[in-house]
């Protein structure tokens, strides 16, 4: 199995305790790097707008309840400016409803605030390997799994500026 490229992170949340807490998790990963954090979306769009090409994140771990723009409205920003970013939003509360709506803006990954060190890193892996995680919980909910099955059916075959 070849080795997993470097992961170069942005974080973005308002809580900068929460910001020094994943890096603090994050430090003795040997394959993560974390080149930049932001406390708005506004501050995040700024930073991507002025990084080199070198230090511009390929994953992004993103609040969902942000001051100004949105966690939502960041993501499909992200994904339509940036598409290689692989984003995974982050919220206090695992809601079936920010769920599904975080996956509709191109998030690859939704998780709650809970989640533990080692199961993030793992969900950094895979987005950074352009994999979706769709987490199971979510999905053994018929509702939700019907709903995100719905929405995909419905998708236009053709090119599309949304992500």
């Amino acid at each position: 199995m070849p080795p997993n490229p470097t992961i170069r992170l942005l974080i973005v949340d308002d809580h900068p305790l929460f910001r020094h807490g994943i890096r603090w998790s994050l430090a003795d990963e040997d394959d993560i790097t974390i080149v930049g954090e932001a406390a708005s979306g506004e501050a995040a769009l700024d930073w991507l707008a002025g990084v080199s090409q070198s230090q511009e994140p390929n994953a992004m771990l993103i609040d969902l309840n942000l001051p100004g723009i949105s966690g939502l409205d960041l993501t499909r920003q992200v994904r339509r400016q940036y598409p290689s970013v692989g984003v995974v939003m982050l919220s206090m509360h695992e809601n079936d409803e920010q769920a599904f709506n975080a996956l509709r803006a191109g998030a690859a990954a939704y998780r709650s605030k809970d989640i533990k060190p080692q199961a993030l890193m793992e969900i950094l892996r895979r987005v950074a390997r352009g994999e979706y995680v769709i987490n199971d919980v979510l999905l053994e909910e018929p509702r939700v799994a019907s709903r995100v099955l719905t929405q995909f059916r419905t998708l236009p075959q053709g090119d599309d500026d949304e992500p």
